[in-house]
């Protein structure tokens, strides 16, 4: 495999260029590169018809004119080939399972159950109900890999209302697909913390 780089603008603009005539940034670099090599051939015909050494100076100006638009439509290809084979070697959105307990300071205890979807670095909320200052729950999975896992989730618990709200704790916790985890702490209002989650891989 043939890797090269190009800028950003190089890409868009061979992007643009291809869509404005309707082809692929794949049939551009096929038809550039066999140009390329029929000038090749053609010029060193040339050069032995007419004696060598003006018909090679010609071919090597014809393909030095044409060095740089093939390379740069050919590297602009490759480069987006890699980039989508990395974004998707690598996203990994995970279904999660969570049961939590949160005891206030003055022992009133509030419970939760959920299931939710994360794409990754996506944080998603939700409320735990309580009868005087509300939770917020977020969850975020950070940069997972594709495969049986683990996978890191991490947690921000808020508690208080609009004009209060303040985070009580931010935990995380590595998890195995298809394995529970349990982790406890206490948050900085003095409630104590109890979580226990399940990921699993969703399919795309």
């Amino acid at each position: 495999m043939l890797e090269i780089r190009v800028s950003h603008e190089t890409k868009e603009a061979l992007h643009a260029r291809a869509r404005s005539e309707g082809r692929t940034v794949s049939d551009i670099v096929r038809s550039q590169i066999s140009d390329y090599i029929g000038a090749g051939d053609a010029g060193a015909r040339a050069g032995g018809h007419i004696g060598g050494l003006a018909g090679r100076v010609k071919a090597g100006v014809a393909t030095l004119a044409r060095l740089p638009r093939v390379l740069a439509a050919a590297a602009a290809a490759l480069v987006v080939m890699v980039l989508f084979s990395q974004s998707a070697s690598l996203a990994q959105d995970v279904s999660l399972e969570l049961d939590g307990t949160i005891v206030s300071g003055d022992r009133n205890v509030h419970s939760f159950g959920t299931e939710i979807v994360l794409a990754p670095d996506t944080p998603v909320s939700f409320p735990v109900q309580s009868d005087t200052d509300p939770y917020t729950v977020t969850v975020t999975l950070h940069s997972p890999t594709k495969g049986t896992g683990p996978v890191q989730i991490g947690f921000t618990i808020s508690h208080g209302n609009a004009e209060t709200e303040a985070t009580a704790a931010s935990p995380s916790v590595l998890i195995d697909f298809d394995e529970k985890a349990r982790i406890e702490f206490r948050g900085a209002d003095g409630a104590f913390y109890g979580i226990t989650a399940r990921a699993r891989p969703v399919s795309k």
